[in-house]
Protein backbone atom coordinates (compact mmCIF):
# COMPACT_ATOMS: atom_id res chain seq x y z
CA UNK A 1 0.00 0.00 0.00
CA UNK A 2 1.47 3.34 -0.94
CA UNK A 3 1.96 6.13 1.56
CA UNK A 4 -0.50 8.30 -0.35
CA UNK A 5 -3.30 5.78 0.18
CA UNK A 6 -2.50 5.47 3.87
CA UNK A 7 -2.39 9.26 4.24
CA UNK A 8 -5.73 9.70 2.49
CA UNK A 9 -7.42 7.00 4.56
CA UNK A 10 -6.06 8.53 7.74
CA UNK A 11 -7.17 12.01 6.73
CA UNK A 12 -10.68 10.70 6.03
CA UNK A 13 -11.06 9.68 9.69
CA UNK A 14 -10.43 13.22 11.01
CA UNK A 15 -13.68 15.11 11.61
CA UNK A 16 -14.22 18.25 9.52
CA UNK A 17 -15.96 20.20 12.31
CA UNK A 18 -14.44 21.64 15.46
CA UNK A 19 -16.23 20.66 18.66
CA UNK A 20 -16.02 22.76 21.84
CA UNK A 21 -13.76 21.61 24.65
CA UNK A 22 -15.11 19.24 27.25
CA UNK A 23 -16.15 20.98 30.50
CA UNK A 24 -13.11 19.78 32.42
CA UNK A 25 -10.80 21.60 29.98
CA UNK A 26 -12.79 24.84 30.05
CA UNK A 27 -11.52 25.69 33.54
CA UNK A 28 -8.58 28.00 32.79
CA UNK A 29 -7.04 27.78 36.27
CA UNK A 30 -6.97 23.98 36.35
CA UNK A 31 -5.66 23.77 32.81
CA UNK A 32 -2.88 26.25 33.60
CA UNK A 33 -1.89 24.40 36.78
CA UNK A 34 -2.00 21.06 34.95
CA UNK A 35 0.19 22.19 32.07
CA UNK A 36 2.71 24.07 34.21
CA UNK A 37 3.05 21.10 36.59
CA UNK A 38 3.60 18.78 33.63
CA UNK A 39 6.27 21.05 32.15
CA UNK A 40 8.07 21.28 35.51
CA UNK A 41 7.87 17.49 36.04
CA UNK A 42 9.29 16.73 32.60
CA UNK A 43 11.95 19.37 33.20
CA UNK A 44 13.00 17.56 36.36
CA UNK A 45 13.24 14.31 34.41
CA UNK A 46 15.41 16.06 31.81
CA UNK A 47 17.73 17.28 34.56
CA UNK A 48 17.87 13.76 36.00
CA UNK A 49 18.68 12.36 32.57
CA UNK A 50 21.47 14.88 32.01
CA UNK A 51 22.98 14.18 35.43
CA UNK A 52 22.77 10.42 34.84
CA UNK A 53 24.53 10.70 31.48
CA UNK A 54 27.28 12.80 33.06
CA UNK A 55 27.51 10.25 35.88
CA UNK A 56 28.08 7.47 33.34
CA UNK A 57 30.71 9.53 31.54
CA UNK A 58 32.44 10.53 34.77
CA UNK A 59 32.69 7.07 36.29
CA UNK A 60 33.88 6.29 39.79
CA UNK A 61 37.50 7.31 39.19
CA UNK A 62 36.95 10.94 38.04
CA UNK A 63 37.75 10.40 34.36
CA UNK A 64 36.79 13.92 33.28
CA UNK A 65 38.14 16.79 35.36
CA UNK A 66 35.65 19.49 34.35
CA UNK A 67 32.58 17.40 35.31
CA UNK A 68 31.34 17.37 38.91
CA UNK A 69 32.16 14.38 41.09
CA UNK A 70 30.14 11.23 40.53
CA UNK A 71 28.59 11.45 44.00
CA UNK A 72 27.25 14.95 43.30
CA UNK A 73 25.82 13.88 39.96
CA UNK A 74 24.17 10.90 41.64
CA UNK A 75 22.57 13.18 44.24
CA UNK A 76 21.34 15.63 41.60
CA UNK A 77 19.80 12.84 39.56
CA UNK A 78 18.16 11.28 42.62
CA UNK A 79 16.71 14.58 43.84
CA UNK A 80 15.41 15.49 40.40
CA UNK A 81 13.59 12.16 40.13
CA UNK A 82 12.17 12.46 43.66
CA UNK A 83 10.74 15.87 42.72
CA UNK A 84 9.61 14.95 39.19
CA UNK A 85 7.87 11.67 39.98
CA UNK A 86 5.29 13.01 42.45
CA UNK A 87 4.64 15.99 40.18
CA UNK A 88 3.98 13.72 37.23
CA UNK A 89 1.71 11.58 39.40
CA UNK A 90 -0.29 14.72 40.24
CA UNK A 91 -0.50 15.58 36.55
CA UNK A 92 -1.82 12.13 35.66
CA UNK A 93 -4.38 12.07 38.45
Amino acid sequence: MSSRVVRNRTAATIPATVDPLIPALQNNLLLTVHVSTAVFAYGMFAVAFGAAVMYLIQGANQRVEWLPAAEILDQVSYRAVTIGFPLLAVVLI
